[in-house]
């Protein structure tokens, strides 16, 4: 019998990577179309492994959060919390702990370009170099910079291609 590979299979390969090495590195994770908080609350439940971690999130970010998990698009895969190991009761988030998480080495999308403009918290790329590699080999990689950081990547990007296009 033949394991078909197929894009499917390959995305769930890479998410099961993604959930890992975010809680291998201490961090907690939550779909964004699991964000849920009660007004008022500031709580998100967050994945860590198989626990479930409570985190009272600063009213600031917060509503950046829910703007964002709310909108159309849902722009990044998941937004994380830096915890650590020990997580007993509800945990209180540092703004710096908090981040966006793009699963994937492509280009950032028009979306997630937008929302890197607009947000203050920290935006963390994740990328696998050969997701069927055996699990030995696997090369993951876990970015995480600031949205200023990551703009300014992009517009050293773009400079570098537009100098490119004039040697045409």
């Amino acid at each position: 019998m033949s394991l078909e590979i197929t894009p499917s299979l390959k995305a769930s390969l890479g998410t099961l990577y993604c959930k890992t090495s975010l809680d291998q590195k201490g961090w907690a994770y939550v779909s964004l179309g699991d964000v849920g908080a009660k007004p008022g609350d500031n709580v998100i439940v967050f994945e860590k492994g198989v626990r479930r971690i409570s985190v009272k999130v600063p009213a600031q970010a917060m509503h950046e959060i829910t703007r964002l998990a709310a909108s159309a698009d849902k722009c990044f895969d998941y937004l994380a919390c830096k915890v650590g190991d020990r997580h007993d009761g509800v945990i209180v988030a540092n703004p710096l702990g908090l981040c966006w998480v793009k699963a994937g080495k492509g280009a950032f999308s028009n979306s997630q370009i937008d929302a890197l403009e607009k947000t203050g918290l920290q935006v963390a790329v994740f990328a696998i170099r050969d997701v069927l590699a055996p699990p030995g080999k696997v090369q993951a990689r876990l970015d995480v910079r600031t949205a200023k950081e990551w703009l300014d990547e992009l517009d050293d990007l773009r400079d570098q291609a537009e100098s490119d296009d004039d040697y045409l």
